[in-house]
């Protein structure tokens, strides 16, 4: 079964690690939710018919319209309107991601960085709608902070991705800025690491650390024990740029990887932050 092949996903994944703290009924909610976009993702990421895969985009957009007014037919529609009830999780989200999700099919290039943030807000800050949903919040600044820090996230993915992406004929670099560069898309369709595309890259790269630097300038006056799940993913991805950045920006093979000392390394500044600002009350 698709949710139970992305229920193993996750248990690979950068979000197990992140989630791990949560109280359980809250972990086990955000392992349906991540199970709802590896679905979604793989309709898009996977060969086939453009028209076939917006035709399953909108059976699940049929599905959520069952999940918040009837009764799903597919085994995770039922998981999820289960967390739905229990969380008071709003619909909006949940759409925007599907919507995310058909922007793929139908976008391949993105003219600007605008533009380019339109696709990230709904691809990964919608994911950090349901996130703080899930976990609780009083402050709505909190809806600032899963957006910039979604922003982030996704920025980054989309910088280690650059080659993988370019295999499958999609390039997310804004053309403007690749037009500011002197960066064709046939340099980076065939994978060229010249000095122009290092430069395009390092400033990609730049923009990321921005809206993590902005993010964790919000967080000051939220809630910090509710968000720490949040605040662990952003430290993970944190270092997957750092890797990248470290590497040259060489982003035309293989996507790099964390190693699990990496990712320790990460939780661990997350939990002694923590600690200090126990100390510190």
């Amino acid at each position: 079964m698709a949710d139970t092949a992305a229920t193993d996903q996750f248990r690979n994944s950068n979000f197990a690690l992140a989630f791990f703290f949560l109280p359980k009924a809250e972990r086990e909610a955000m392992q349906i939710v991540y199970a709802y976009c590896r679905i979604l993702d793989d309709i898009v990421d996977e060969p086939g018919d453009p028209a076939v895969k917006r035709k399953e985009l909108r059976k699940w957009e049929e599905e959520l319209d069952q999940i918040y007014n009837g009764r799903p037919l597919d085994p995770l529609g039922r998981r999820l309107q289960e967390i739905v009830r229990q969380f008071h999780l709003s619909r909006e989200p949940f759409q925007r991601i599907i919507d995310g999700c058909a922007m793929d099919l139908d976008h391949a290039r993105y003219e600007t960085f605008d533009d380019l943030y339109v696709y990230c807000t709904k691809v990964a800050s919608a994911v950090g709608q349901c996130c703080i949903e899930i976990f609780g919040y009083e402050n709505m600044k909190t809806q600032d902070y899963a957006e910039h820090l979604g922003v982030a996230l996704q920025l980054t993915n989309i910088l280690r991705d650059v080659g993988e992406d370019a295999r499958r004929g999609r390039i997310y670099l804004p053309r403007q800025e690749m037009d500011r560069f002197g960066v064709t898309e046939t340099d980076i369709l065939a994978g060229r690491q010249t000095d122009n595309t290092r430069k395009l890259l390092e400033q990609f790269g730049k923009r990321a650390k921005g809206y993590y630097e902005l993010a964790e300038s919000e967080k000051h006056e939220l809630e910090p024990k509710r968000l720490m799940a949040a605040e662990i993913m952003g430290a993970i991805y944190r270092k997957v740029l750092d890797r990248v950045e470290a590497s040259g920006y060489d982003v035309f093979g293989a996507p790099l990887k964390l190693t699990t000392l990496e990712k320790a390394s990460a939780l661990a500044g997350v939990m002694a932050r923590h600690y200090l600002r126990r100390e510190a009350a």
